[in-house]
């Protein structure tokens, strides 16, 4: 039985290079895009119909309240478009932070999550 030692001149190895030699994955057991852009279609289409049912179901019941009350009875519209607004002002700003953080300007990210 021969034991194997490590010296100081031995090279090492990082996990994900030893977890990869170990269960032997390499990039030809992955093929581009493969299940994963299936699964992307799938996600996208289930979302596109989801969408048409709701724009179908207003389109054959929105005028129709059943004598009950209507979104004018129900909703303050200014407080609809400020809360809109500040979602959408939201998205924007975690949207530039991911850029700054792709740049590795990690002030610039902190300042647009901090906004």
């Amino acid at each position: 039985m021969s034991a194997t030692t490590l010296d100081a001149a031995t090279p090492k190895a990082s996990p994900a290079q030893i977890t990869a030699a170990f269960y032997d994955l390499n990039e030809r057991d992955h093929p581009e895009g493969g299940s994963t852009m299936l699964g992307f279609w799938l996600y996208l289409m289930s979302d596109c119909l989801i969408f048409a049912m709701l724009f179908a179901a207003y389109g054959v019941l929105g005028g129709n309240y059943a004598a009950g009350p209507g979104p004018k009875n129900l909703f303050e519209l200014p407080l609809v478009a400020v809360n809109t607004a500040m979602l959408l002002f939201s998205s924007i700003t975690y949207g530039f932070a991911m850029l700054a953080m792709a740049k590795n300007r990690k002030g610039a990210t902190q300042a647009w999550l901090l906004v």
